[in-house]
């Protein structure tokens, strides 16, 4: 089967876009505990029980998925009307260059920065699946989808392993 070369593109963005997300979400709880001070909840988890872990930052990684769930219908018929898929794909994928500076050099609340995440998060699941199945031919669009979120998984398994492996031997503060 012959994909044309914007498939192959779409499929690349998918899965750096997913490992930025996914490898993050995998972590952030930890991540914001260690940077703000405290003990993380994997430390916590561990201990004897004498440790006492600050459960807001559950509540606060939460955050992405909750503004996710009205945004993607709205993103979606926004989309729908506007068209211009690549160009709210671009913009959402690039909105994440500050989310993850933000995130990284600041000790500013994660609040804000979580929801611009969940936005293009949003905006990006209402923009490139329906891509993939714009650029194929009909008769392809269950395998291109297929090969996509292989793609996709690959990454993301990969870099869980790689994120995993990097937090065994550093804190999110060295």
């Amino acid at each position: 089967i012959h994909f044309p070369p914007i498939y192959w593109f779409l499929c690349i963005i998918c899965s750096l876009y997913y490992i930025n997300i996914f490898a993050l979400m995998a972590v952030i709880v930890d991540f914001l505990s260690e940077r703000d001070g405290n003990v993380p909840i994997s430390e916590s988890l561990l201990s004897s029980g004498t440790t006492k872990y600050d459960h807001k930052y559950s509540i606060i990684s939460s955050i992405i998925y909750l503004v996710a769930i009205p945004c993607v219908p709205f993103f979606g018929r926004l989309i729908d009307f506007f068209g211009k898929r690549m160009v709210f794909l671009s913009v959402s994928v690039f909105v994440m260059i500050p989310f993850n500076v933000y995130l990284c050099f600041t000790t500013w609340t994660p609040i804000p920065a979580l929801i611009f995440a969940g936005m293009s998060y949003s905006m990006v699941a209402s923009c490139l699946w329906p891509s993939i199945c714009m650029v194929v031919r009909d008769e392809a669009v269950g395998t291109a989808n297929g090969i996509a979120t292989s793609i996709q998984m690959i990454g993301i398994g990969l870099s869980n392993l790689l994120v995993g492996f990097i937090r065994d031997r550093f804190t999110y503060t060295q």
